[in-house]
């Protein structure tokens, strides 16, 4: 993604910097509740085993 000329901040809309932020911000929450999902199903595996 490298581009020739610099991006001016007044280029990009402000929606669209706050609509990629969101996504950006759904997307880690969502991987980090993939790994908390993850890491409890781990414990109850380990606790049942015990």
């Amino acid at each position: 993604m490298l581009q020739k000329k610099p991006i001016k901040v007044e280029d990009i809309p402000q929606s669209q910097i706050m609509s990629q932020r969101r996504k950006l911000r759904e997307n880690m929450l969502r991987q980090l509740g993939e790994k908390a999902a993850v890491t409890e199903e781990r414990t109850d595996k380990v606790l049942l085993k015990t």
